[in-house]
């Protein structure tokens, strides 16, 4: 297999996050993508067809998850078994998961709560993001910035801070630009300052690019308009400063043609390639 399960330095190039809509015209997209993100909550029915298979066939994968709730106490397991068969039919270079939680005991919520920002936070999810590895026979686990409407009570450090110490428990990051400007739009911090911390203290898996809007005076991470211009800028020093694999386009809700579709494929490819020449020119 062209990607092991053990790491290093491996170019994932750019990606397209699959949603099951995109199935008819795979045959336009397959000779633009480097690889594919599979949703892991939307395995069955939706991906088992002809043309996703066809696919699957042909790029290398990474899994991305929603429903792990790594940052509860005691995460569920109702997902692990999911993830294990699909990283042993498809070897995926990684998987991912969000910085949040979802359960607590009993109760569950359709949303990713923002965690505490503090040391034994950074812990506990560093135990489980590790435990979950461990599961999955030793496939690399990263988490995800996620979008945040308030801080959650009790936080001791920024965000920023937090990726930090989940770094220096081994943790990798995957660095969802389009999260982290809408975070500091609404929160009011510099984005560039924070992509240069994280590059200098964090191993980052990818990126995840996608579009935002505006709501009541709040950016919302809506995934269905095209990825801004501040978005691309921005991911493209994140290239430049980070260990990035690679670049993922997310786009929702039906809410994209397959020729706006090949468009963000071909600005991926273009910010890719110029930040890859960058990096490899300062290295």
């Amino acid at each position: 297999m062209l990607f092991s399960k053990t790491g290093g330095t491996i170019e994932l190039g750019v990606g397209l996050s699959w949603r099951p809509e995109f199935a008819r015209d795979v045959h336009k997209l397959v000779g633009k993508l480097d690889f594919l993100e599979i949703i892991v909550d939307e395995w069955g029915g939706h991906l088992l067809t002809e043309n996703c298979e066809r696919i699957l066939g042909k790029l290398p994968t990474v899994l991305h998850s929603a429903t792990c709730s790594l940052g509860s106490t005691y995460p569920g397991d109702a997902t692990t078994a999911i993830l294990s068969s699909l990283c042993d039919h498809l070897e995926p270079r990684w998987v991912t998961e969000h910085i949040s939680y979802s359960q607590a005991g009993e109760y569950e919520v359709n949303n990713f709560l923002p965690v505490r920002y503090e040391d034994d936070s950074a812990v506990q999810l560093a135990a489980n993001t590790n435990a979950l590895s461990r599961q999955l026979a030793g496939r690399r686990v990263a988490l995800e910035n996620t979008c945040y409407f308030f801080n959650h009570p009790g936080s001791e450090i920024s965000e920023k801070e937090f990726l930090i110490k989940l770094a220096c428990n081994k943790v990798p990051i995957m660095l969802d630009i389009n999260n982290l400007y809408v975070n500091s739009c609404n929160f009011r911090y510099d984005p560039m300052e924070f992509i240069r911390l994280i590059g200098d203290a964090c191993e980052v898996a990818y990126l995840h690019v996608a579009g935002h809007r505006e709501s009541g005076g709040w950016l919302l991470d809506s995934h269905d308009v095209a990825v801004s211009d501040v978005v691309w800028d921005l991911a493209l020093e994140a290239i430049k400063l980070t260990s990035a694999e690679g670049i993922v386009i997310e786009r929702d809700h039906n809410s994209a043609s397959i020729q706006e579709i090949q468009c963000e494929i071909e600005r991926a490819r273009s910010v890719w390639t110029e930040g890859r020449q960058s990096r490899e020119t300062k290295s």
